[in-house]
């Protein structure tokens, strides 16, 4: 055995108190061993499990370098490949099944297969997504160039001072959206409609018209005294300083027709004496 550096120096300071090759063996891993207890190395083997693009064979070697930690005779081959086989990665146990394993070898063997038979499966995806890439690059050349669609001018708005002067550096064919937020109402000073769709417009409009109609219905109205217009008789001021109020006459209670007609036969026949007499 070649000591270098510092296992030189150490071995200088101790080998006159060995005499054996066990007590060498025994104090070199004293000195330069793990001395972490078996839950230590228990818990940093089971935190790193084999990483997606870890080969299996340096996982393998990695985790048996952490077993070979364990005191000698603690574990056995089986309980070794049990936990080993559990932290591959899910790629390899899904074609691999922990009955066909009987040694470490028989896990490198059947893992190298399974790695090559899916870098094949990778390398054949990526030369048809390769080629299906190109043959659209090549029928993208070949089709003729679409003809440019003609644009249709837009219906004037009326817009506000401040956007005509900002519409002279847009574009000359601004899009529905713009023309949507750059419409100006001239009534009522706000954006988002012109003068024709302003609602406020249209309701003083409206009562407008109710008042006309109003005014209308009340120049209809005349005097039937004297006809003036607007006005009615007992408001008239031309027919009120005319009319006289009428004393209220009294008419008594009509007779009952005999007695009318008895009356009216007893004057016709005084009537027809007299008449005689004369």
């Amino acid at each position: 055995m070649l000591l270098t550096h510092t296992a030189a120096t150490w071995w200088q300071g101790i080998k006159h108190q060995v005499s054996t090759w066990e007590d060498v063996i025994s104090n070199l891993r004293s000195a330069f061993g793990d001395r972490r207890p078996p839950h230590r190395i228990y818990v940093d083997l089971f935190a790193d499990g084999q990483q997606p693009m870890e080969k299996t064979d340096l996982f393998v070697a990695r985790a048996r370098a952490l077993l070979a930690k364990l005191p000698r005779g603690d574990l056995c081959e089986k309980v070794e490949l049990d936990m080993i086989y559990g932290l591959l990665h899910h790629k390899i146990r899904k074609r691999l099944r922990r009955e066909e394993i009987t040694s470490f070898n028989v896990l490198l063997q059947k893992a190298r297969s399974i790695e090559d038979s899916t870098k094949e499966a990778h390398t054949s995806n990526a030369v048809a997504e390769t080629s299906k890439g190109a043959a659209a690059a090549a029928r993208a050349r070949l089709e003729p160039p679409r003809p440019a669609t003609q644009r249709v001018p837009t219906a004037a708005v009326e817009v506000s001072p401040r956007q005509r002067s900002s519409g002279d550096n847009a574009d000359a064919t601004p899009t529905a959206e713009k023309l949507e937020k750059r419409r100006y109402c001239v009534y009522c000073k706000s954006y988002g409609h012109t003068r024709d769709q302003c609602r406020k417009l249209l309701l003083k409009q409206t009562a407008n018209d109710s008042n006309d109609n109003v005014v209308s219905k009340v120049n209809n109205i005349k005097c039937y005294g004297c006809g003036a217009s607007g006005v009615i008789r007992s408001n008239c001021s031309k027919c009120s300083s005319n009319f006289s109020a009428v004393d209220f006459i009294q008419i008594p209670r009509t007779r009952s027709r005999s007695t009318t007609t008895a009356e009216t036969s007893a004057v016709g026949k005084s009537s027809a004496q007299d008449e005689g007499c004369i």
